[in-house]
């Protein structure tokens, strides 16, 4: 479960509630049991050059690091909307966002990367058949369809930390 218990409670009081009017004191005595954002936080830190740099990366990038989330991240841009797929090498499993996941649940996955050593070589024919996998799968069970049309965005395939690991 992606949010704690006490925080999936803390937001349903707050559409279950009536009246359905939400004052600044019913806010603030709920505070600590919301669940909080680490999106702004994880922006802001981000240096202004280097969010220039990834503004200019061109679509369909990709890459490797290593990190504690093994799986393929994928952000598509598919009828003019942003989607994130990611699959979990261990356990196969393929999440989505914006539904059901959000996409700072999918990018907090993303938080501990480090860079592949300069002589560490990468199976770039296997990450673009693993991607082909995940977004045919995924279009199988969205509705979308076949015909839609998808483009990728970026790609990263995060590795355990210390080894070598095949897609």
């Amino acid at each position: 479960m992606w949010l704690a218990s006490q925080s999936v409670e803390a937001v349903s009081s707050f559409y279950d509630s009536s009246p359905r009017t939400l004052t600044w004191a019913d806010l603030l005595a709920s505070a600590g049991e919301l669940p909080s954002s680490r999106g702004p936080t994880q922006l802001w830190a981000v240096s202004a050059a280097t969010r220039r740099q990834a503004r200019r990366l061109p679509h369909g990038v990709q890459a490797c690091a290593r990190g504690s989330s093994r799986g393929l991240y994928l952000l598509l841009e598919v009828d003019g909307g942003k989607i994130a797929l990611t699959r979990d090498d261990r356990t196969g499993k393929t999440l989505s966002a914006p539904r059901p996941c959000s996409h700072e649940q999918l990018l907090d996955r993303l938080r501990d990367m480090a860079r592949l050593e300069d002589e560490e070589e990468v199976d770039l024919l296997g990450l673009d058949q693993a991607l082909g996998e995940i977004v045919g799968s995924w279009l199988d069970s969205s509705g979308y369809g076949r015909d839609v049309e998808i483009t990728v965005l970026a790609a990263i395939h995060v590795l355990n930390i210390g080894t070598n690991t095949k897609l």
